[in-house]
């Protein structure tokens, strides 16, 4: 009788192994990587190089569910979050005139745009793009940008989300760079 079980539970087993029962996903993490570090690029030639005042700081990770950095299962829910934050000169409207530019070239491409939040004081703005890959993957691009006051730096911060994949069992380790290559 335990004989019969164990042959039972060994088939069903392979069975389900074949059926792709226990097969795991596998991470899009690096491509996503390397299609948001394509995006920066195509963002960043938008400014005007005349409005450039440093290079820009680079950072890479994964955001996995609701905890930020690589730590979970292979099969929890992972994305590449890319942030660019870019310095510009100080002059008047230059943080406005580059998330235009953006926004220009984003809409342009057929991404959707949407308002998503004004600071306290109505002078900084988050603005959210969002577009479909082919397989239905949703990539979210964010811009925060401010209006020309004496107190704050002109400058352009931009979030690239890609779609939700899994974490894998090697995920990309975050980057970190001050450098833009």
């Amino acid at each position: 009788m335990i004989m019969r079980r164990t042959i039972a539970a060994v088939l069903c087993t392979l069975i389900a192994a074949s059926l792709g029962g226990c097969a795991m996903p596998e991470s899009e993490l690096d491509e996503y990587r390397e299609v948001a570090e394509e995006l920066r690029v195509e963002l960043d030639a938008q400014i005007p190089t005349e409005l450039i005042r440093d290079e820009p700081i680079i950072e890479g990770s994964v955001s996995e569910g609701a905890q930020h950095g690589p730590g979970g299962e292979p099969s929890s829910p992972a994305s590449w979050h890319l942030n660019h934050f870019r310095r510009l000169i100080d002059e008047p409207g230059s943080s406005q005139q580059t998330a235009q530019a953006l926004q220009d070239h984003l809409t342009d491409e057929g991404w959707r745009y949407s308002r998503e939040g004004t600071g306290s004081s109505g002078t900084s703005f988050t603005e959210g793009y969002r577009r479909s890959d082919e397989d239905d993957g949703l990539w979210y691009i964010q811009i925060i940008w401010a209006e020309t006051s004496p107190d704050r730096v002109e400058r352009v911060d931009v979030l690239i989300v890609s779609p939700t994949t899994v974490l894998g069992t090697d995920p990309p380790d975050a980057q970190w760079s001050a450098i833009d290559e």
